[in-house]
């Protein structure tokens, strides 16, 4: 999963590097370089997962506490 945002007329899109969740595994903290970016011109932000390459398809993400700060 990675952090992003999309921001400017272009929908110019930022990113945090991959982290990998695993099964049993605990909490995962993500963050993002905002500098460049004007906050009053972000258009999307959010987090993005794709499947493992051995991934069952029956996994579940639960998101908590998605914010954005200074």
């Amino acid at each position: 999963m990675k952090l992003f945002v999309k921001h400017g007329e272009n929908y110019d899109w930022k990113a945090s590097d991959w982290q990998t969740i695993r099964a049993g595994g605990g909490e995962i903290n993500l963050s993002l370089n905002l500098s460049g970016v004007h906050k009053s011109d972000i258009r999307e932000y959010g987090v993005q997962f794709i499947d493992g390459s051995n991934s069952s398809g029956v996994t579940a993400v639960y998101v908590d506490n998605v914010y954005l700060s200074n």
